[in-house]
C-alpha cells in the first residue's frame, strides 16, 4: 500500500475515531427509530399533521402516514448493522432531503404547522431549528458513508 493510502486510512485504526463514528451512527439510528416508533402507533394523527401542511395530496399523505414510520424504523435498525449500513445511510439521506424539501415548501407557503416528525413526543414548529437538525443528520450520515467506503477499500486491499 502506498504512503498516501496508509495516511488516508490511519484515522480508521485509532480507537477514539472509531468510537466517535460508532456513537454518531448509533445516535442517528436512534433518531430515526424513535421518530418512526413515535408515529407508528397513531397513523391517523400523523396523517392529520401531514395534511395540515396544506399542499400534500391526500393519497400521498395517507401512504406516508402508514408506511413512513416503518421505513424510518427499519432503516434506522439497518444503520446499526454492518451489512446494510451503507444502503440505510443512502436511504436516510434521501428521506431527509425529502423532509427538508417539504419543510421548505411549507415555510415558503407560510404554514406554521408541526410536521409530525416525532409524533406525540414533541413538536418542532421552528423552521430554522428543524432545518439545522436535518442538516446535522445529513452531515452525520455523510461522514458515516465516507468512513464506510474507506473501511471497505481498506478491507478489499487486505484480502
Amino acid at each position: 500500500m502506498s504512503a498516501d493510502k496508509k495516511k488516508a486510512f490511519a484515522d480508521l485504526k485509532r480507537p477514539a475515531v472509531a468510537l466517535f463514528f460508532l456513537l454518531l451512527r448509533i445516535s442517528v439510528a436512534a433518531v430515526f427509530i424513535v421518530a418512526g416508533a413515535s408515529k407508528v402507533g397513531n397513523p391517523a394523527k400523523f396523517l392529520d399533521q401531514i395534511l395540515t401542511l396544506g399542499f400534500v395530496p391526500y393519497w400521498i399523505a395517507y401512504l406516508a402516514a402508514l408506511y413512513l414510520p416503518w421505513v424510518e424504523i427499519v432503516a434506522g435498525a439497518m444503520l446499526l448493522t454492518l451489512r446494510f449500513t451503507c444502503a440505510a445511510a443512502v436511504l436516510l439521506i434521501l428521506l431527509t432531503i425529502c423532509f427538508i424539501t417539504i419543510l421548505s415548501i411549507a415555510h415558503v407557503v407560510g404554514t406554521q404547522a408541526d410536521c409530525g416528525c416525532f409524533g406525540v413526543l414533541f413538536t418542532l414548529k421552528n423552521y430554522w431549528v428543524h432545518l439545522a437538525i436535518d442538516v446535522a443528520v445529513i452531515t452525520a450520515l455523510g461522514f458515516h458513508l465516507g468512513r464506510s467506503f474507506k473501511l471497505m477499500a481498506l478491507f478489499e486491499k487486505d484480502q
